[in-house]
């Protein structure tokens, strides 16, 4: 079974989904590529879900309940 991912990757490009299945077998190991954009989109994406949990809060008087949980950056 396959997944909508690899199907998307598959028709996009025939060589990817090689790559990702060479990669399954454990033939190839995937290039790290350091993104450093990727620390401004946490950092944006977290200050958007305070913003928006607090006006919840506080503009529509909603209850708010945190679920505790581990993220893979953790702070």
């Amino acid at each position: 079974m396959f997944s909508p991912s690899a199907i998307a990757d598959f028709l996009a490009c025939q060589h990817l989904g090689a790559l990702n299945r060479a990669y399954k077998e454990g033939k190839i190991k995937k290039p790290y590529f350091d993104d450093p954009g990727l620390e401004l989109l946490r950092r944006l994406g977290v200050e958007h879900e305070e913003r928006y949990l607090k006006q919840l809060k506080e503009e529509r008087g909603l209850e708010v309940v945190s679920v505790p949980g581990e993220l893979w950056w953790s702070e």
